[in-house]
């Protein structure tokens, strides 16, 4: 019932709210340890959007070996089905160049990004997201790879916050986030006691306020306005989750 998924979701199409289902269905497989159903619902998801590739590095490396190649060796062959008439039809050359041109060119109601596109700007005269773009992309999947190999149980609850923090760190390095991108962080944040997210599906409405111009234009005061009140609530959320540990280790 969150505003923004009635609104993004229903309201103008867009396919998270195809994506997630899928990714649910196939998370509650890989949990029940019933991983061929589990890679085949995934498959499904990644080819709605390619997004869910994101948590894949969660199983890689907390996955026993048995039950990877189980995995994973499902969820190549069910994705290859998927995608070769893809392939075949517009050529992975088209298709890495659409990827490309995300990373390179896009722009859109980013936070860290925009700091590095100023500082580039006063270096060197012009935009250089060019290069800033895929060093965010490198940066994001160093980050995720490390919280994914970190020691931790192979449980639920802990998969489920790998997917928020992984997700969130996505988002705050990448170029572009329109609002139905918070979504997916939603969605993990319900298996959490974290609460940013459901914030943000509000904070974000203010990029809206882009479109309300006679002609486009991206009003940097009010995306400031947005991601501010963000990080005041999430130092918040976290100084207080990190005062209860320790009480609890007190006691």
């Amino acid at each position: 019932m969150n505003p923004l998924v009635i609104i993004e979701g229903s309201g103008n199409l867009h396919f998270e709210v195809v994506m997630i289902p899928f990714l649910c269905i196939s998370i509650y497989y890989v949990f029940n340890n019933k991983l061929i159903y589990g890679a085949l619902w995934m498959a499904i998801s990644i080819g709605v959007k390619l997004l869910p590739l994101m948590i894949l590095p969660y199983f890689w490396f907390n996955m026993g070996k048995k039950d990877r190649n189980v995995f994973f060796g499902g969820l190549i062959l069910f994705c290859t089905l998927i995608f070769l008439p893809l392939i075949a039809s517009i050529g992975g050359t088209s298709f890495m160049s659409s990827v490309d041109l995300y990373f390179r060119k896009f722009e859109f109601n980013a936070s860290i990004y925009y700091l590095f596109r100023y500082l580039g700007q006063q270096i060197s005269g012009y935009n250089l997201i060019r290069y800033i773009g895929p060093a965010l992309a490198v940066i994001t999947l160093g980050f995720n790879l490390f919280l994914a190999s970190s020691k931790t149980k192979y449980t639920f609850s802990n998969f489920a916050r790998y997917g928020l923090i992984s997700w969130s760190i996505y988002l705050l390095l990448a170029t572009t986030v329109h609002p139905w991108y918070v979504i997916t962080i939603l969605f993990f944040s319900i298996f959490t006691d974290i609460k940013y997210p459901s914030i943000w599906t509000y904070l974000i409405f203010i990029s809206y306020i882009n479109y309300s111009y006679t002609e486009y234009y991206e009003n940097l005061c009010w995306i400031f306005l947005e991601y501010a009140f963000l990080s005041i609530w999430i130092f918040i959320e976290y100084k207080y989750s990190f005062s209860n540990i320790k009480e609890r280790d007190t006691v």
